[in-house]
């Protein structure tokens, strides 16, 4: 098992999956890519850098390559003061509203969406919402739409939803046959997924009222980050709301004067009015 990992190690795999793939590794945070990649060589039972390079030339194994760097949500309703929040945000602003557009940015084993499905549901919010989730590669969505997750995976989630105080049970969503808990497909009737680089040029056809981006940043470089969030700024409605990771936050000069804080501790954010015209912001 691949323990250490040096710099021109790192190096020659940038290259080659840039040049390969095109896709640009070191825009990631050093310390979480150098991690993740040693997680990924041991699920992938590769013993040495130069074995998975080797592997690599294959796309099909790319594909494996990618899910597993890909970081994952383990559990629903992580945090769930931040839940709370939220659905006390979206009832407060958008009650009256005829339609909501929502992006998770990063949806990975799809428990981040699952919450908020049925939080849209828990607000009736359900019917009126598109949301569209997303994440680096296509074979990420393979899972998370057969919505599967083992039996164990409930003690935490049914914790979580406990905690807070919703009028529907989450028993409703769900059924159990042997060790698997399948959620109820139609919850995915309004969702669509979309392969999509979160540090390129390129802005998703939608303009959103909200997007999710939790635990998702830490992940990045500060150069990164900044392109990220000024991304997300030029996504949103005017005054969307942008939620991000509790560890996360935005110090960034520029990305303080795009977004407002709605709420410090739960780390939700509102884009600034200035925001949709960059010159005026002195």
């Amino acid at each position: 098992m691949i323990k250490k990992i040096n710099i021109l190690e790192l190096k020659e795999l940038n290259r080659f999956v840039l040049e390969t793939y095109g896709m640009d590794f070191t825009k990631f945070s050093l310390a979480a890519y150098r991690r993740r990649l040693i997680q990924a060589c041991h699920h992938l039972e590769m013993n040495s850098i130069e074995a998975l390079l080797n592997s690599l030339k294959s796309p099909d194994f790319f594909e494996l390559f990618l899910k597993e760097m890909v970081v994952e949500v383990t559990e629903m309703f992580r945090d769930p003061s931040f839940w709370r929040r939220l659905k006390l945000e979206l009832k407060e602003r958008y009650q009256n509203t005829s339609r909501l557009r929502i992006w998770i940015a990063g949806g990975s084993s799809g428990q981040e969406l699952l919450s908020l499905l049925i939080l849209l549901k828990e607000i009736n919010f359900f019917d009126k919402t598109k949301v569209t989730t997303t994440e680096i590669h296509s074979k990420v969505f393979e899972t998370v739409k057969k919505l599967k997750y083992p039996i164990k995976s409930l003690e935490i989630t049914r914790s979580n939803f406990e905690r807070l105080e919703f009028n529907n049970s989450i028993e409703d969503f769900y059924t159990i046959e042997n060790d698997t808990v399948t959620f109820e497909k139609s919850l995915l009737n309004n969702v669509v997924f979309n392969t999509h680089l979160l540090d390129s040029n390129e802005l998703l056809a939608d303009k959103f009222d909200l997007i999710l981006c939790r635990n998702v940043l830490l992940y990045y470089n500060q150069n990164t980050q900044k392109k990220i969030i000024e991304k997300f700024s030029k996504s949103l409605l005017s005054k969307g709301k942008l939620a991000i990771g509790i560890k996360e936050a935005l110090v960034n000069l520029n990305s303080q004067r795009l977004f407002s804080i709605l709420s410090d501790e739960e780390k939700i954010y509102e884009k600034r009015y200035l925001a949709d015209n960059p010159s005026l912001i002195s």
